[in-house]
């Protein structure tokens, strides 16, 4: 294996009534929280009613930051840092899915610097040495495992530019995860995200180095839960969610992800193709690895080096939508 550095600064609380039961006590420093989230869906499936009942038990200020939309652009993290400034807010809650996650790890880093966060930490990596504003986060959609790392991905609708960085000081201090949460979920987004799940672990499993190791093992085995609790099953959608699938789906989108922080390695024109010496045999997983590369013919040609942008593509008004919540 590689060298590499690890690190996940998120407190994960998993499992049914955790808000209820965590909530207060997490928040118990913040007397203003800004209360980040989608498209109001949270206030349709009883999600919000009782995160309030928290608070206001608690009295705590509240101060509602709504309307984050699929793929969140700059305009919006702008909107949400000038609120936090103008409210004095200690602490951002984002109810949600990975949009909402991600325009809030924009806006608690936005809301206290002065400069323009996208030139400076989006359009090029930056150095964050001042401590963001704290975030927490309240999953209710499982697809991006945003809630368990510093990613997040940004439009700048002005620039035409869609693109993401990931810095630890992002990371949210806390991230409540009741299964119970996604049971309102549609059909079709629940099919999405575990799609989503599945292509970020890809994204690490068909990469360097082919030789057998533990982070591959992991994400074959899940891969094999991803599908075995995709929803076509009992219990989704057709009928009444199971705890089991829910719970299980939860947690593999969490634990997807930080299977890419790997070390950086070598480009190549298929991910996970690398150089072996004559004659030597191959791996199971590089066997498993070429069996999948094989089926999809050619490789293309690698783009040039200084063309490469970590998570960076064209915008266009109908790109693929990440989960509100």
């Amino acid at each position: 294996m590689n060298n590499f550095i690890f690190q996940n600064s998120t407190k994960v609380y998993f499992g049914q009534g955790c808000v209820k039961e965590y909530l207060a006590c997490l928040t118990k420093h913040a007397h203003t929280i800004l209360l980040a989230y989608g498209g109001g869906s949270i206030k349709r499936n009883g999600v919000y009613d009782e995160i309030m009942d928290v608070f206001y038990s608690a009295g705590k200020q509240v101060v509602e930051f709504s309307g984050i939309m699929a793929n969140p652009t700059y305009a919006k993290v702008q909107e949400g840092a000038r609120l936090a400034r103008a409210c004095g807010a200690d602490m951002i809650l984002a109810v949600g899915g990975g949009s909402v996650m991600d325009c809030c790890k924009a806006v608690s880093l936005a809301a206290r610097y002065d400069g323009d966060v996208w030139d400076d930490f989006w359009a090029r990596p930056g150095v964050i040495d001042f401590e963001p504003l704290p975030l927490g986060v309240i999953v209710t959609v499982a697809g991006t495992g945003s809630e368990c790392n510093g990613g997040a991905v940004i439009t700048n609708e002005e620039k035409k530019i869609k693109t993401g960085r990931d810095y630890p000081a992002l990371n949210a201090r806390f991230a409540l995860m009741d299964p119970t949460y996604t049971y309102s979920v549609p059909q079709g987004q629940m099919v999405s995200g575990s799609f989503d799940i599945l292509s970020h672990i890809m994204e690490t499993y068909f990469s360097a180095p082919d030789a057998d190791n533990v982070s591959d093992d992991i994400m074959e085995a899940l891969m094999r839960s991803v599908i075995r609790n995709l929803p076509t099953g009992p219990g989704c959608p057709s009928s009444p969610p199971t705890p089991s699938t829910r719970t299980s789906r939860c947690w593999i989108c969490c634990a997807g992800w930080p299977g890419k922080n790997r070390p950086p390695r070598p480009r190549s024109p298929w991910p996970g193709c690398c150089a072996k010496s004559p004659g030597s045999s191959p791996s199971p997983a590089s066997a498993r690895k070429s069996a999948w590369q094989r089926m999809q013919g050619p490789p293309a040609s690698p783009s040039p080096p200084e063309r490469w942008r970590p998570w960076t593509r064209p915008w266009t008004p109908s790109g693929c939508p990440r989960s509100m919540g």
